[in-house]
């Protein structure tokens, strides 16, 4: 098995986060504890909620039962509903209480990290309502004040998040803290110092060419010896709201740690969560210390402390009583390091889904280890991929359509296998073609499957058109008639347009590879550049293989005889030569620039 894979989607893949179509008719899922932000293509509301939520009453002591009632305010409906209870100052992470009664023709609960089961309600189906009552049993400790948020779907697009209720406490003493502290970021006061990369400090840089500040994204680590802590210190470019750091034990997405930093309006966040399966869970940020955030110059950086470990809580919904699950990560391990950044939803602190690739290092990385090392946004089966298709659709084919339109009179009196010198290249290079191609598809689809993702779409079916083509070319050259058949001239006609049209295809193949969502700015920008010059150069190169042709022509007309003379014959033919090995340079710099943009990110 290949040691690199890509996360596509994503981590896409991060695919953690979605901000793709993910509304839930059924309600809201168990991994939405800690945002609560229905990820419906658009923001939430900032107006005044056309609802009231009512608490009575509204002061509780330890293990009282409260009723919460959302009710409407002008007659308008709700579709959604997800509430919790939380602390009003202090660990604003921590779930509180108990739903105990609540009306589930509507409702359904689930069970966040906290101290009871039941300590979260969501919706269960789609039809409309005009109020909500339900009960609420208080904490058996006194935890001080009390805020209700709620969430609440009108319709798909028009939504309102994080609505506050009070429920105040009657004692305001012996209030029982929280058993933890949630981390809050602050301002990073100094940037980071990559010059220390390699002797202080561990550095992962993408891409591999870059040094520090002009990298697309890099992360530092160092270990401290005397607390056994980590100090990571991440940044992106390009103007991202947040750039997270994945530790991956197998580099494929699932059940790897994730920490993120946010920077959105001058709002400083920072999360600790996981990717379960294909999607990001936020969790917790009790493991996290000295957390700073600096979003300047395009630049968006952070540093944080994470212990050697850490872990995340996940709750066991199926149990009859509370049971916990602990995903436990051990940062003295060997990590493969995954660096992703993106966009938030609007007025939120929730992640949308990164559209370009991650970086992940191409070995597992000691954390301990002052080195610098590199990664890509490609694994190597995607890479092969690229290049093999590079090679073979703007190098060889480049050769094979020059030497079939424009060669066939060269080297006349030389036989190759006891045929003419252009058609034993041309033969050769096509059947390179079709079998680099065919290796190329089988690369991608080991790396992916069998199935088409969508965030491919329309690369991936334009290719297979070209794919399919190419091997009925391949076919229908093999049965061509012979010289002497009737329908030869017919046949020439429809091999030479259909290579024209595949040629044309693969070209708009390789503009939606390099325009793919999930394709790295930089990649795109530098590849469809490389791709603009070679159209460019094509173009111009047919220019001067047809004045070659119309001089050769005029010359073979004014011959004695109609015979061209064995030394005009040799001239052209070493001409012809001289431009073919110029034009063969041409696409050899093309296609090594194109390899570049894939093989650098």
């Amino acid at each position: 098995m290949w040691p690199r894979r890509v996360l596509t989607i994503a981590w896409i893949m991060l695919n953690t986060a979605c901000i793709n179509v993910e509304s839930y008719s059924v309600g809201a899922p168990s991994g939405t504890c800690f945002t609560r932000y229905p990820k419906h293509k658009t923001a939430a509301q900032t107006s005044a909620p056309p609802y009231d939520i009512q608490v009575s009453p509204n002061q509780y002591k330890p293990g009282d039962i409260i009723t919460v009632t959302v009710v409407s305010k002008d007659g308008a409906t709700f579709k959604g509903l997800q509430m919790a209870a939380f602390r009003a100052t202090g660990n604003d992470e921590e779930i509180l209480g108990q739903f105990i009664e609540f009306p589930e023709d509507k409702i359904k609960s689930f069970t966040c990290v906290g101290s009871y089961k039941n300590n979260m309600i969501t919706h269960k189906n789609e039809k409309p309502a005009w109020n909500v009552t339900v009960k609420w049993r208080a904490p058996e400790t006194n935890v001080g004040d009390i805020l209700f948020k709620t969430s609440l779907v009108q319709v798909y697009d028009l939504f309102w998040v994080d609505l506050k209720s009070d429920l105040l406490a009657l004692n305001h003493s012996n209030i029982v803290e929280s058993s933890y502290k949630a981390i809050k970021a602050t301002q990073l006061i100094s940037e980071i110092n990559f010059s220390e990369c390699g002797e202080t400090k561990g550095c992962l840089l993408y891409p591999a060419t870059c040094s520090g500040t002009d990298c697309v994204a890099a992360v530092t680590f160092h270990y401290d010896t005397d607390t056994d802590n980590y100090q990571f210190e991440l940044m992106s470019s390009n103007q991202q709201d947040y750039v997270s750091l994945g530790f991956s034990d197998d580099n494929l997405m699932g059940k790897d740690e994730v920490v993120i930093c946010i920077s959105k309006n001058g709002n400083l966040n920072i999360q600790h969560g996981w990717n379960p399966s294909y999607h990001y869970e936020r969790k917790l940020t009790r493991f996290l210390s000295q957390a700073e955030i600096r979003a300047s110059d395009d630049r968006l950086q952070c540093r944080f402390m994470l212990p050697r470990f850490s872990s995340v809580v996940t709750v066991n919904q199926e149990a009859d009583v509370l049971e916990y699950f602990n995903q436990t990560f051990d940062h003295s391990e060997r990590w493969y390091l995954q660096i992703a950044w993106g966009k938030v939803i609007p007025a939120s602190d929730v992640i949308s889904k990164h559209e370009e690739s991650p970086a992940v290092s191409y070995q597992k990385i000691d954390l301990k280890e002052n080195e610098i090392f590199a990664g890509s946004s490609y694994g190597y089966l995607v890479q092969a991929h690229a290049a093999l298709m590079i090679v073979a659709w703007i190098f060889l084919t480049g050769i094979v359509t020059v030497i079939s339109r424009h060669y066939r009179d060269w080297m006349p009196r030389t036989r190759w296998l006891g045929t003419k010198v252009w058609f034993q290249i041309h033969r050769a290079l096509a059947i390179g073609v079709v079998s680099l191609t065919v290796i190329a598809f089988t690369c991608v689809f080991s790396q992916f499957g069998l199935e088409i993702r969508k965030s491919s779409v329309p690369h991936s079916y334009v290719g297979l058109t070209v794919l399919t083509l190419v091997i009925l070319q391949l076919i229908f050259g093999m049965l061509r008639p012979g010289p002497d058949d009737k329908v030869r001239v017919y046949f020439n006609w429809g091999h030479q347009i259909l290579g024209q049209i595949i040629h044309l295809l693969a070209a708009v193949t390789m503009f939606l590879g390099f325009n793919m969502k999930q394709t790295v700015y930089n990649v795109k920008s530098f590849g469809t550049t490389v791709l603009c010059v070679w159209l460019v150069g094509q173009l111009a190169w047919h220019i001067i293989f047809e004045i070659i042709k119309c001089k050769g022509k005029r010359q073979e007309s004014s011959s004695v005889n109609g015979e061209v003379e064995k030394d005009k014959k040799d001239k052209t033919s070493k001409s012809l030569t001289l431009v073919l090995t110029l034009y063969a340079l041409f696409l050899l710099i093309v296609t090594i620039a194109a390899m570049s943009a894939v093989f650098i990110y």
